[in-house]
């Protein structure tokens, strides 16, 4: 379970390996390019096949108040 937090900065590492992959340049002829969209894609869905840990006191809602 993670929280909503915990989601948000998931989805941000994501963010951040996929501009990683826009600036990334070859070191050596022929250099294999990583798979930044990959590693982003996994990050994402470890995120989101979480659950949700909800934290804090749940709401108390009543009828006509």
């Amino acid at each position: 379970m993670l929280s909503i937090d915990d989601r948000i900065k998931a989805l941000d590492e994501a963010k951040r390996i996929l501009a990683l992959g826009k600036k990334w340049q070859r070191n050596l002829p022929g250099e294999r390019r990583p798979d930044f969209e990959g590693a982003a894609e996994r990050v994402f869905r470890r995120a989101m096949n979480k659950g949700v840990r909800v934290t804090g006191k749940p709401l108390n809602i009543r009828e006509g108040k």
